[in-house]
């Protein structure tokens, strides 16, 4: 079983990110709005929506979207947002969902490059082509590479009555988040695992996949894109026919 399909449906992993800055959600929603109004481009589609966050606030600015995830209880939860503009679905990014289907596809909050095979990675920006319309676009939100630095010791915090222990260590160009959980005495472990892609890699990878690259920004207020200051890599990009 892959790390993600072990870690992302427990409790543990809701726990320890439960307190993420919804205020920068809600930041990086506006400016894709104002960038793409709904009026224009109304079918967006959020690919690993996780619990739905950003996919709700794009509903509530009109547009009507489609969001989905791996991880059943992110979907389970996300479900009691539903409305008749919002619909969620458990799916796996690496699969088809759509054809010429969606004006806009977001991909936010560094919800990719989870996987061991480089394969999979082409498959889901692949998958995501297929499912935008001809004159659609792709946004997606990433970590800056250029920026992540192994963690010295462990991070210790208590959370709903467990125990995190974390720490970040970098291996064959990716950064590896070990846990540790303490559970009424017993511990568990897991990890996270996110490809450190560098621009250039994102580039060579839009090419293979049939994107073209319009805007590169380095934060959520959209400022440009600094290789070693910014702290996000978010692109913006449409289909090649």
């Amino acid at each position: 079983m892959a790390w993600y399909q072990n870690w992302f449906d427990t409790d543990y992993y809701h726990s320890l990110y439960q307190h993420r800055d919804e205020s920068e959600a809600e930041q990086l929603v506006q400016k894709i709005s104002d960038s793409f109004p709904a009026a224009k481009y109304p079918f967006l589609c959020d690919a690993a929506c996780g619990k739905g966050r950003h996919a709700k606030s794009f509903a509530d600015k009109g547009f009507k979207v489609d969001a989905f995830d791996l991880s059943a209880n992110s979907i389970a939860e996300a479900k009691k947002f539903e409305a008749p503009n919002l619909h969620f679905f458990e799916h796996d990014i690496t699969q088809d969902f759509g054809f010429e289907k969606y004006d806009i596809i977001t991909n936010l909050f560094t919800s990719f490059g989870y996987f061991d095979l480089g394969i999979l990675d082409l498959k889901s920006l692949s998958s995501i082509h297929d499912a935008l319309k001809h004159e659609g676009f792709f946004v997606q939100d990433y970590l800056n590479a250029n920026l992540v630095q192994p963690d010295d010791k462990w991070q210790v915090k208590k959370i709903d009555g467990y125990t995190f222990r974390t720490k970040k260590i970098i291996e064959d160009n990716k950064v590896i988040k070990k846990i540790e959980v303490v559970d009424q005495g017993e511990k568990h472990e897991f990890q996270e695992q996110v490809a450190l892609f560098r621009l250039r890699e994102f580039d060579q990878m839009y090419k293979t996949s049939q994107f073209e690259i319009l805007n590169v920004y380095g934060d959520y207020k959209f400022n440009s894109f600094v290789p070693d200051e910014s702290p996000r890599l978010i692109l913006v990009s449409k289909r090649r026919n």
